[in-house]
């Protein structure tokens, strides 16, 4: 099922990107961007595709880079163990 166009705003915002940015990576103009977030306007299915090919692609190079940081190890020790 395609994305709803309400979810641009809400990933771009995810990734901290400015509508401006997205536009950019996305190869359409920041004012469509505006449109589709506001939805005062529906585009066509090549463009809003593209725009959401391009908040995965990100959300997916964000989610590695935080795995890198911060991997799923649990580390404990005993409260009386020196750190």
């Amino acid at each position: 099922m395609f994305p709803q166009l309400e979810d641009i705003a809400k990933k771009r915002r995810r990734l901290g990107l400015k509508q401006a940015e997205l536009a950019k990576l996305s190869g359409v103009s920041q004012s469509l961007v505006a449109k589709l977030e506001s939805g005062r306007i529906d585009s066509s299915y090549t463009k809003v595709k593209t725009i959401f090919n391009v908040l995965e692609r990100l959300e997916a190079k964000t989610k590695i880079q935080e795995e890198k940081v911060a991997p799923n190890l649990v580390i404990g020790i005993q409260k009386d163990e020196p750190v």
